[in-house]
């Protein structure tokens, strides 16, 4: 079921998308040391979850690509696949590591830096290997997660043929996860000193069998888009229930003892996102403030790894300024964040771009050969 939309069309939304989750991500991190009001700190923490809304389009645009790519690519579709993923990340996230490296030996000393675990996060291992599951670059967890989500997409998508196949398997990462923790909490307690509730939130929160669900609900909605349509009257309700729900919840405190609590708060954002998603899907994105948050949705890559330094800078400078905090100085700082940290980005996109490009000229280079032996 590939998407029959216009593909310019297409893509705005999921821009858009993308431009909602880096603005919640730099929400929750500027929210750590400027949020003052109680409402505004459980507001901004809940901008963690804009990861969430990165996974569920990450999936959805995944299952879109590979299906569009299906028949073009042929027996090589796997490998074609993996390349495009691999160059598309990997120019500025390695870039990043070895930034962020350098940024903590010239403030820490050169013995500050495990080394290691810069050089599993690089290549990708910290998914696995837990003790580096989020060190350098910092915000790497969700790279290593979503890598090796990519792993599993050939998989997924042979397995799950139809919108009911999405939703029981939906339903079972859904079981499987939680009973993945219940056997983690159970080994940990037993076995270990360390304390279960301490892993979950770092470690076992970030990895793949946690999140897992999140990215079914992006596949869920993909093998539903069609039979989406059909509420199309609807989008401007799931828009505003959406927007609603997100402010509630946002003053709900959702417990860390996950295993008593079957449904957990990423799930609930997940729902979330897919009415935002449905709600947003027939826009038509005009005029310049609107060009502008698209160009935000295309930036969202540089602008997710290098918001990390702009919000330190800004962290060590204005607190040093002692002003007087509040909400509206919340919010310009903020602003000022997110400009700077867009500013950055429109170089740094210029090495995605690179990435994508020499991907791209390697399949074709792959295809040509392939064509001159066959």
């Amino acid at each position: 079921m590939e998407i029959k939309q216009n593909n310019v069309h297409k893509y705005q939304w999921i821009d858009f998308g993308r431009c909602i989750a880096i603005l919640l991500v730099i929400m929750v991190h500027t929210g750590q040391h400027f949020a003052d009001s109680d409402f505004l700190k459980n507001l901004t923490v809940k901008g963690a979850n804009g990861v969430q809304l990165f996974f569920i389009l990450s999936a959805f645009t995944l299952f879109n690509s590979y299906e569009k790519r299906f028949d073009s690519d042929g027996e090589s579709r796997n490998i074609f696949f993996f390349i495009r993923r691999v160059f598309r990340i990997a120019p500025l996230y390695t870039i990043s590591a070895i930034f962020y490296t350098l940024v903590e030996v010239c403030i820490n000393g050169f013995h500050s830096v495990a080394y290691w675990k810069v050089i599993v996060n690089i290549i990708y291992l910290n998914g696995i290997i837990l003790p580096a599951i989020n060190y350098i670059p910092p915000g790497g967890w969700s790279i290593g997660t979503e890598m090796l989500f990519y792993l599993l997409i050939p998989t997924l998508f042979k397995l799950i043929k139809t919108f009911k196949g999405a939703f029981y398997f939906l339903l079972i990462t859904i079981l499987l996860s939680n009973i993945i923790n219940f056997a983690d909490k159970f080994l940990i307690e037993k076995f270990t000193n360390h304390d279960y509730n301490s892993l979950r939130s770092w470690s076992l929160y970030f990895w793949l069998p946690n999140q897992l669900p999140v990215f079914a609900f992006g596949i869920f909605l993909y093998k539903g888009f069609t039979r989406f349509g059909e509420w199309n009257k609807l989008s401007s309700f799931f828009l505003v229930l959406s927007i609603l729900l997100f402010f509630i919840l946002s003053q709900f405190k959702f417990s860390l003892e996950y295993p008593y609590y079957f449904f957990q708060e990423e799930y609930a954002f997940s729902i979330i996102f897919c009415l935002f998603i449905l709600g947003i899907k027939n826009f038509k994105f005009e005029g310049i403030f609107s060009k502008l948050l698209l160009k935000i949705g295309q930036y969202s890559f540089s602008m997710y790894l290098s918001h990390f330094i702009v919000i330190n800078i800004f962290v060590y400078y204005f607190k040093s300024l002692n002003l007087n905090t509040g909400d509206f100085y919340y919010s310009i700082i903020y602003i000022l964040i997110v400009s700077v940290t867009f500013l950055i980005s429109s170089f740094l996109f210029r090495f995605e771009k690179i990435g994508i490009r020499y991907g791209n000229n390697l399949i074709k280079r792959f295809q040509k050969d392939n064509n001159v032996s066959g």
